[in-house]
């Protein structure tokens, strides 16, 4: 009687997981898969076999932790952990909200070393007041067309 009870929440299981993933376009529902079934078998198990989703359902904040530094191991690019980290972040989240899991151990990825992107700051270019005297020039204010060009120049500065 367990285990056909088991088996009942391993199919609600992985049909949810399968309907929250169809609904993706063809390259992220191929990502995500590929990320779930890296996850299962980082866990030891095979999606959809039997134990897979209670494994799944048992992961925590530390297992992901483990899981991070595992692919930091294996010698993963930072950019492919994130990414990783962050399809299965987006798919424990919809189980969680199709209450299919109580929690969502991807939550706190962030506090376990997963690798940020450095941002760039680009400095902003600005017009000397040269540069915009030159540009008020341009326009030929003796005719409609100058007229309406200084007009939006004037306008824009």
């Amino acid at each position: 009687m367990f285990w056909k009870k088991l088996m009942r929440v391993e199919e609600k299981f992985w049909e949810a997981v399968s309907t929250l993933l169809a609904v993706r376009k063809e390259n992220t529902r191929r990502a995500s898969w590929g990320a779930l079934r890296d996850f299962c078998g980082f866990l030891g198990v095979k999606p959809g076999e039997a134990g897979a989703g209670e494994r799944l359902r048992k992961a925590d904040f530390q297992t992901v932790a483990r899981y991070v530094e595992h692919l930091q191991k294996q010698g993963r690019a930072d950019a492919t952990i994130t990414a990783r980290a962050m399809l299965l972040k987006g798919i424990f989240d919809r189980l969680v909200s199709a209450q299919v899991l109580d929690a969502n151990p991807f939550s706190r990825c962030r506090e376990y070393g997963l690798p940020r992107r450095p941002r760039q700051v680009r400095p902003t270019k600005v017009l000397t007041p040269q540069d915009v005297q030159v540009l008020l020039d341009i326009p030929n204010p003796r005719i409609a067309q100058g007229k309406r060009d200084l007009a939006i120049l004037a306008l824009l500065f």
